[in-house]
């Protein structure tokens, strides 16, 4: 079952394949039209009314929050974008918890994952919002994962990315892995590191919206490598918040991450 808060994931863009379940239905304003998104809170009690039929049996359960993200809050709301955006980030967090509360005993054998789509900027790089640069500001997310199989406490170091999540969720879950890029994330329990291996992002957002070019990056280790107009390489070791374009310097990175993402 998938329960979504947001027109986004609304189902006529391919989305509800495969789900017995899927509750997009988003409440309407004054005049009958849909609005474009629902209160966390509304998708939580729905998913967890559906939990309370099935979690004595074996299950697959997405729930979607949209509260962390543009328009922050009500209109009306005081504070700066930041704090509002802040707010929503605490009723997600409230929201998550209540769900995992309406695991009741099957919490102890369920494996409960929690990540997110993109970050959002907030004048970093001159960006507000999400998707027109891909900067680590927007790429960076968090994944939390519990449950079964999964070592409590540990921190895993490196790169990871969602593509990983499908062969992750086969190996903990015995289930047959799809085709995918990624990898399973269970090999770095115990190591606690990821092995090094190229990541690739692209946004093509500012093409389809702006009639800009569009963008694709490429990570090995520290290195991560910007295709655009303007070429960008960082180190992100050394320099996290991508300030220092070492594109000039690099030449012989440049030329084989230009290859990478081509």
């Amino acid at each position: 079952a998938a329960f979504v808060s947001a027109f986004p994931l609304d189902r006529r863009f391919g989305l509800a394949r495969g789900f017995d379940v899927y509750d997009d239905e988003l409440p309407r304003d004054g005049n009958g039209r849909p609005l474009n998104e629902r209160a966390g809170a509304d998708t939580v009690t729905r998913a967890s009314a559906w939990l309370a039929q099935h979690r004595q049996s074996r299950f697959f359960l997405w729930v979607h929050l949209f509260e962390p993200h543009a328009p922050y809050g009500n209109a009306g709301d005081a504070g700066t974008a930041r704090e509002r955006y802040g707010r929503d980030v605490g009723i997600a967090d409230r929201e998550a918890g209540r769900l995992i509360a309406a695991l009741q005993d099957a919490a102890a054998s369920t494996l409960v994952i929690a990540t997110a789509d993109h970050g959002e900027a907030f004048g970093e790089h001159g960006e507000i919002g999400h998707s027109v640069f891909i900067y680590d500001t927007t790429l960076r997310i968090p994944l939390l994962l519990r449950g079964p199989g999964v070592p409590a406490g540990v921190t895993v170091n490196g790169d990871a990315s969602l593509v990983d999540l499908p062969p992750t969720v086969a190996a903990l879950t015995g289930t047959t892995p799809l085709k995918t890029d990624g990898v399973s994330l269970t090999t770095a329990f115990g190591a606690a590191s990821i092995a090094t291996r190229p990541i690739y992002a692209e946004s093509f957002a500012p093409l389809y919206d702006f009639g800009w070019a569009g963008l694709r990056a490429v990570r090995n280790g520290a290195w991560k490598y910007i295709s655009a107009p303007k070429r960008e390489l960082y180190d992100t070791s050394t320099d996290p918040n991508e300030q220092a374009n070492r594109v000039e310097s690099e030449p012989a990175r440049v030329s084989d991450a230009e290859r990478q993402v081509t």
